[in-house]
């Protein structure tokens, strides 16, 4: 692997130098070092700082002997090429260090959203997204259970045509949780004795909390708000909540602490 880093580096400093080569005729001895930041950008974002470490001064010594006058030789060290290296050494330090955190900072965005679909693919409640139209843009695992829809018949589905819930007593349409929540910008919880009517007519009382997405600012994202789906036949989400035993209610008000903050850790899983 690191030999493939490298290697790539290296492949970008040649073809750097080349393209120097071929804007000879045009630029003269100006601009002699123009074509290797482009290299040393490539080979911080591909390895990090070391190949970058071996690009940039490298990168300096071969166009040091084709284009900077005298040619063929190295050196000598005059006034100009004094300033002009300092020049690259500060650039190319900026380089290394700026395409160094970038690179950190997505390989730990990549390893936090792979845990963050991981989890959401083995919760044990169904977890629905959805952008502010209330179009579902993810469906985990075990909302396409309890509802009977899959996740690629979902995608770009309005939430109310694959998440029917209705009123046990009434049989009248409630509300779509995820409407309300982007209505209100607020966590909000299902209506107690909530029905959902699954694609296979199957019923099942439901009760959970809705939220929109926040960002780091706590501002609503533009496009998404997540939906968690506890689905159970306990007799139990028959009552009104605040009838439900001291541990069903911790339970539920663990859930809207989750829902509150999952936009923290889901704006990219859920893309």
């Amino acid at each position: 692997m690191q030999a493939k880093v490298y290697a790539t580096a290296i492949a970008a400093l040649v073809a750097a130098v080349l393209l120097r080569w071929a804007l000879d005729p045009l630029i003269g001895d100006t601009l002699p070092l123009v074509t290797l930041f482009g290299a040393v950008a490539i080979a911080v974002w591909v390895g990090g700082y070391r190949p970058a470490i071996v690009v940039a001064p490298l990168g300096y010594l071969v166009c040091n002997f084709l284009f900077i006058a005298p040619r063929g030789v190295i050196g000598p060290m005059d006034p100009s090429t004094v300033v002009g290296l300092t020049a690259y050494v500060f650039t190319c330090s900026l380089i290394i260090v700026i395409g160094e955190a970038m690179r950190v900072a997505k390989a730990r965005a990549s390893e936090r959203g792979e845990l963050m679909r991981v989890t959401l693919g083995s919760i044990g409640d169904a977890v629905i997204a959805t952008d502010t139209e209330t179009r579902v843009i993810y469906f985990n695992a075990v909302a396409q259970t309890l509802t009977g829809w899959s996740q690629a018949d979902t995608l770009g589905q309005p939430l109310d045509k694959v998440f029917r819930i209705v009123d046990e007593q009434t049989r009248q349409p409630l509300e779509n949780p995820a409407a309300r929540a982007l209505r209100e910008d607020a966590t909000v919880g299902l209506a107690n004795h909530a029905m959902l009517i699954g694609r296979d007519g199957v019923e099942r009382p439901i009760d959970d909390a809705a939220a929109p997405i926040k960002d780091e600012r706590h501002v609503r994202d533009r496009h998404v708000v997540a939906i968690g789906v506890d689905v159970t036949d306990d007799v139990r989400l028959r009552q009104p909540r605040e009838a439900r035993p001291a541990e069903a209610i911790r339970a539920n008000l663990a859930k809207d602490q989750f829902l509150a903050t999952l936009g923290h850790e889901l704006r990219n899983p859920l893309s």
